[in-house]
């Protein structure tokens, strides 16, 4: 993969930042935490691949979020 993403998570909004390989901010934003934010996450992180093939970082190992990544 060409980018990394690394996930803030929070019971209300989540912080999202996927980086280049080069170390270039691809996106950085935020999405709340509802089946709409969400919906907003994937269709965001589909510019850069398929969502469930990106790597992400995050310190949740299960819920709604990882999920919905998965």
């Amino acid at each position: 993969m060409n980018f990394s993403i690394g996930l803030d998570w929070a019971s209300q909004t989540h912080a999202v930042c996927v980086l280049e390989a080069t170390g270039q901010v691809g996106w950085q934003g935020t999405v709340e935490h509802s089946a709409a934010g969400l919906a907003e996450l994937l269709r965001r992180l589909a510019r850069f691949g398929p969502p469930a093939a990106l790597p992400v970082a995050l310190e949740r190992p299960s819920g709604l979020l990882v999920d919905t990544l998965l």
